[in-house]
């Protein structure tokens, strides 16, 4: 697999909602590939951060 297929996979990666093929094929790809393992750290950190942010609750009147 490619680093930009991989990149796109990441997220859903990141959720575990792949299949096992899947996912062993990323994991192994971001093993040997350090510029999408980076990527990949990036992303972590970023919905991470994500997470933590506070839930809008938006007035009743909308």
């Amino acid at each position: 697999m490619n680093c930009e297929r991989v990149q796109r996979k990441l997220s859903a990666f990141q959720d575990r909602s792949l299949g096992p093929e899947a996912s062993s094929v990323i994991a192994e790809h971001l093993v040997r590939c350090r510029e999408c393992a980076s990527y990949s750290e990036e992303l972590g950190e970023l919905r991470s951060r994500l997470r933590e942010l506070p839930r809008f609750v938006p007035p009743a009147r909308l």
